[in-house]
């Protein structure tokens, strides 16, 4: 694909929010180094659009840490159709997606680009929605026959007490609760027993209406970052998670400077290593997953690799482990940019409305 210009799209729901920023300086500085035009456009916490001046090679990096709504410095804010009419006129077809989360990764934001006639790096709208509700996404493991945590889901309402105890019957503790719809281990609570649990699982349906109640395996961390799409998809290097403020890979072990040891090509077997990387392609393939994902695996202590879930967009800033797995297989941030770009720019475009078009009659 000859360089021309992209759209990079971060921020967005208030939940990954600043994460979202990071993601986003790190891509727009690997874009720039890959030769391309950026159109930065930061979505605010209160859902408004800001377009950003363009930036090549050369430019500094300017992102905002946080955005609470318009970025004042914006060259245009508003709804996300302006935003996206202007980038259309400035002749952008592709978007690169920083964007974590709620409205990033749930096929929310995907369906509005392919309205609009935009091509996007990432997974497509119904491989984003699966894949982000891990209690769908567990179940076609399950209908697969691939292994993961036993686990119930619990729904708001007069029965959920009831459920909560079921579930903590047949699950036994410790268990985790987790928010089923959240991204970066958000609400995600360790329960060392039932009182916890109840505690945990109450919060979370106050939150967000459901909650996913899992067992609790003791096991080694891994994660597995495939990159491509269907036949050409191909597994990066296995990555050892050894965290070290939390009992779990939770959003300070992931975030913050020696959260975690994160060991590259992990500790590991050549056997379990191309288990587990065997895996992680297959359920990439699975959901139809396109441009680079990332699946968690806990290993049990009879060593037997259990799938957790997978990150359609995962974090991409410079603690995150997908450039990490990347580099040790010698593909540095602009070429695996350059990638995803290109992968997106090969897709046959969506069907826009042209903009000659009138209501009927009129």
């Amino acid at each position: 694909m000859m360089r021309t210009d992209v759209a990079l799209l971060c921020g967005g729901h208030r939940s990954e929010h600043e994460v979202s920023l990071k993601s986003g300086r790190a891509l727009m500085e690997a874009l720039m180094l890959a030769g391309y035009g950026v159109h930065p456009v930061v979505v605010g916490e209160d859902g408004t659009w800001s377009l950003l001046e363009r930036r090549f090679f050369g430019d500094v990096v300017q992102l905002p840490s946080s955005s609470p709504g318009a970025v004042p410095a914006a060259r245009l804010s508003g709804r996300p159709l302006i935003v996206a009419n202007a980038l259309a006129g400035y002749g952008v077809r592709v978007v690169v997606l920083g964007l974590h989360g709620r409205f990033g990764e749930d096929g929310s934001i995907q369906g509005f680009l392919q309205t609009a006639g935009f091509s996007w790096t990432g997974c497509d709208v119904t491989s984003s929605a699966l894949a982000m509700d891990k209690l769908q996404f567990k179940r076609a493991l399950r209908g697969a026959g691939l292994p993961t945590p036993a686990f119930r889901e619990i729904m708001a309402g007069p029965g959920a007490s009831a459920e909560i105890e079921a579930a903590i019957q047949a699950l036994g503790a410790p268990l985790v609760v987790k928010a089923p719809a959240l991204g970066s281990s958000v609400s995600v609570h360790v329960a060392a027993d039932a009182e916890e649990a109840r505690s945990a699982a109450s919060q979370v349906l106050v939150l967000e209406g459901r909650a996913l109640m899992e067992s609790f395996v003791a096991g080694t961390e891994l994660t597995v970052p495939v990159l491509g799409r269907g036949p050409r998809a191909r597994p990066l290097p296995v990555i050892e998670i050894r965290p070290r403020k939390a009992a779990f890979f939770d959003y300070v072990s992931k975030y913050e400077a020696g959260g975690a040891d994160e060991i590259v090509p992990a500790r590991i077997s050549g056997a379990l290593s191309s288990q587990v990387s065997s895996l992680a392609l297959r359920i990439h393939r699975l959901i139809g997953a396109r441009g680079v994902t990332r699946t968690d695996f806990l290993i049990s202590e009879r060593g037997e690799p259990l799938v957790l879930e997978i990150n359609t967009l995962p974090g991409m800033t410079e603690a995150s482990l997908v450039p990490k797995s990347a580099a040790a297989a010698g593909i540095t941030m602009p070429k695996l940019v350059r990638t995803l770009v290109e992968e997106a720019a090969q897709r046959p475009s969506p069907v826009m409305v042209p903009e000659a078009a009138h209501v009927a009659g009129g």
